[in-house]
């Protein structure tokens, strides 16, 4: 009973382990695209109207460097049951933190019809506590538009 109880295990797990084994093969051709490998789109100032700009702000502290409340955000109380996040791509985007995003919304509600967000400049005032910090962090985000 026992001896064949060892044999069926064993075949059960030699079956386990070879059912997920499989044969792959790869073929490799040469060849050459037609599509170009980067396109470029020469722009100037000249082509874009600046709309404004904005100047955003959050309130953290941080405790112990790891532990950091969010409690401004564009100089209101951040309410943390009604978030809006924006996330704009592109190099213009630099230097803003996560926490930055959520003041972001400003400015698009502000400037809807803007195509390009420029980050102008960014500035943080920090304050040392006791086993912490107060940041206040602005930043100065501008709006263009492409006239066509």
């Amino acid at each position: 009973m026992k001896r064949s109880l060892i044999i069926v295990l064993a075949a059960v797990s030699l079956i386990c382990c070879t059912s997920c084994t499989g044969l792959r093969t790869a073929q490799t051709a040469k060849g050459f695209t037609t599509t170009p490998d980067f396109v470029r789109l020469d722009m100037n100032f000249d082509k874009m109207k600046p709309m404004g700009e904005t100047t955003i702000s959050i309130d953290t502290r941080t405790y112990f460097g790891v532990i950091t409340i969010l409690d401004k955000v564009n100089d209101v109380q951040y309410d943390r049951r009604n978030q809006s996040t924006v996330t704009l791509q592109g190099r213009g985007m630099t230097g803003l933190t996560p926490n930055m995003r959520k003041a972001l919304s400003v400015v698009v509600d502000k400037y809807p019809n803007a195509d390009y967000y420029v980050v102008a400049s960014t500035k943080v005032e920090t304050n040392q506590m006791f086993l912490g910090k107060h940041r206040h962090r602005t930043a100065v985000v501008k709006a263009y538009q492409y006239v066509h």
